[in-house]
């Protein structure tokens, strides 16, 4: 399990909590806000530091949630056959443990929205509540995950409301619901045993935890009184004790908090560790079964992977699969992009979600493989388009079709292109930045305040290239980015900002030959797209790039130095399965 040394004081939960969302008081007075502690288990295991980071957000340092309040090296290894072997040159530095917190996260808005929806059985849409702030990449980074204002605990609400499925007079539907018979819905404070029964189930699955009867029978009152004191019907007493549920900080909050061992550590649940697992793999918690055998499944290594991959390979886990992809390589915005009309005048609301359709399309593909991989992301040819998409590759076929010569993998679809494209034009340092950074994980320096590149030359015709590498050359200001990233982005400027391939810009014949240097095997030399896209693929440090992706996402903060152990454990294994994304994931899963 999961270890942590506490240095200082017992935090009051309740008190932390409250303050974090105190529009929801209400909900402490029927559930209270303390952190269960069940009885721990000793285990002994060695490992790494699993912490939160601090991360700048508009300027403003933001603190992990218990920042300066626990302390605790974060042990999350145990030993098999990948602690040993070679990374390939990657993630061999030996740190000693340092400092970490015992964590809270907020729910993800997706995660928010699966939750409520499988207790309604409704099916609200993922941008009901609008999206989380990105912070490195990544919208689950535990630095953005708070309630900012009072406009996003009302969200909450307004999401309860929407996907609440009965009308009033429903009790009918209210009984289906539950499970119970419409007799068994006229509750006492002294009998109310169907409710009670239900309650018991919710409250241990959505709370990740096993809830005592005292707290179920607290909480059943809600309903008792509400149907009974109050004289609602029983429609309206059930959503105002859900309601209770769902904005308690124990729902709203994931703990990764643990239990007092010995010599100050406190060691995480199984509950916990599955409800880790279940949250960033699915958006949602681990099912009542599951929950209820979580030592069995988490203690046995094996199985606790069989499980983490059963639930990657699930529906719902391929979406989760497909959002990481997405945000990795930063696809979001395709459908809203926009280009200026004057330039591109076919560049439409249509053709931009036809470029959005066929990026989904393209990964969907990549996620029915046997194997999700970097290779079939980034090689495939085949891909799949709708007439307007076709038109604009000048296809003669729609649907299910093979990419032209030029063209290769998503780094070569419109979607993509015009989406790290200039409004006006194509930027190389855009699209070699990404390159660079996203898929290789070289650090890649932000423009420098109040600067500002030159127009294009009105006395003499230039291409974008011509026009970058006069930049490169006006100073070491600009040298410093432009001579590194430039040279990338160039193998991709037979496409113009919009995505749409050309030969000549300005009526002069563009070159695309260049040169990606600093990598691990020497420079990589290229002469247009395809040579671009299959020599990084090729590369040792995209892999390794891979697995810093995955520890991000999976984890929700940026790696430490501290963390290379975990990382090197989980390259070889990503390594022995042949570059599956999914083996990946799982190992940071099921690490501990």
């Amino acid at each position: 399990m999961l270890r942590v040394f506490d240095d200082s004081s017992e935090i009051n939960m309740k008190k932390l909590l409250t303050l974090k969302i105190c529009l929801l008081l209400l909900s402490c007075c029927f559930l209270g806000c303390s952190v269960f502690k069940p009885k721990s288990k000793k285990r002994t295991f060695t490992g790494s530091v699993n912490d939160g980071t601090d991360a700048t957000r508009d300027g403003t340092v933001v603190l992990d949630p218990l920042e300066g309040s626990l302390e605790s090296p974060l042990e999350v290894r145990q030993k098999d056959e990948f602690d040993s072997g070679s990374t390939d040159g990657f993630f061999d530095k030996k740190t000693p443990y340092a400092p970490t917190r015992r964590r809270l996260y907020r729910l993800t808005k997706n995660q928010l929205i699966h939750s409520v929806s499988q207790i309604f059985g409704s099916n609200l849409g993922s941008d009901f509540l609008g999206k989380d702030t990105s912070v490195g990449g990544y919208r689950n980074n535990a630095a953005a995950l708070g309630f900012a204002d009072k406009n996003e605990v009302e969200a909450v609400y307004r999401m309860i409301e929407e996907a609440f499925p009965i009308g009033d007079d429903q009790t009918e539907a209210l009984a289906t619901l539950v499970g119970c018979s419409t007799a068994e819905l006229v509750c006492t404070p002294a009998k109310c045993s169907c409710m009670e029964s239900y309650f018991q189930k919710t409250m241990n699955r959505f709370l990740r935890r096993t809830v005592g009867a005292g707290e179920v029978k607290q909480f059943t009152a809600v309903y008792s009184n509400a149907t009974g004191q109050l004289n609602l019907s029983q429609v309206a007493g059930f959503k105002y004790a859900i309601t209770t549920l769902l904005t308690s900080p124990e729902f709203l909050f994931r703990y990764e908090v643990g239990v007092p061992a010995e010599n100050g550590e406190f060691m995480l649940t199984d509950k916990e560790m599955l409800s880790r697992a279940a949250y960033v793999a699915l958006d949602g918690p681990p099912k009542i079964e599951d929950l209820d055998d979580a030592e069995n499944i988490v203690t046995e290594r094996p199985r606790f992977q069989e499980y983490v991959s059963t639930i990657l390979a699930s529906e719902d886990g391929g979406k989760v699969l497909k959002r990481f992809l997405y945000q990795w390589f930063q696809l979001e915005d395709i459908q809203t992009l926009e280009k200026n009309p004057d330039i591109f005048p076919d560049f439409t609301a249509e053709l931009s979600k036809s470029m959005s359709n066929e990026v989904s399309a393209y990964l969907d593909q990549a996620l029915l493989q046997g194997k999700l991989t970097l290779g079939h992301i980034l090689g495939s040819k085949r891909t799949a388009v709708d007439e307007t998409l076709a038109e604009f590759y000048g296809l003669q076929d729609s649907g299910e079709v093979a990419m032209s010569a030029q063209r290769k993998g998503l780094l070569t679809t419109a979607g993509f292109l015009a989406i790290n494209g200039g409004s006006d034009t194509t930027v190389p340092t855009r699209r070699g930045s990404f390159i660079l950074s996203n898929l290789l994980c070289r650090s890649v320096a932000g423009v420098p305040s109040g600067l500002d590149l030159p127009p294009p030359s009105t006395d003499q015709p230039q291409t974008t290239r011509q026009r970058f590498e006069d930049i490169a050359k006006t100073g070491a200001t600009c040298a410093g980015c432009h001579t590194v990233l430039d040279p990338i982005g160039f193998g991709l400027e037979a496409f113009a900002a919009d995505g749409s391939f050309r030969v000549k810009e300005n009526g002069i014949n563009i070159s695309t030959a260049s040169v990606l240097k600093g990598m691990r095997l020497g420079d990589l030399t290229f002469n247009n797209s395809v040579e671009l896209v299959d020599k990084i693929s090729e590369s040792p440090e995209i892999h390794a790039c891979a697995v810093r992706q995955a520890f991000r996402y999976t984890h929700g903060r940026q790696e430490r130095p501290e963390d290379e152990v975990i990382l090197a454990r989980a390259y070889r294994q990503y390594k022995a399965s042949d570059w599956d994304i999914r083996t990946l994931m799982m190992s940071f899963l099921t690490d501990y």
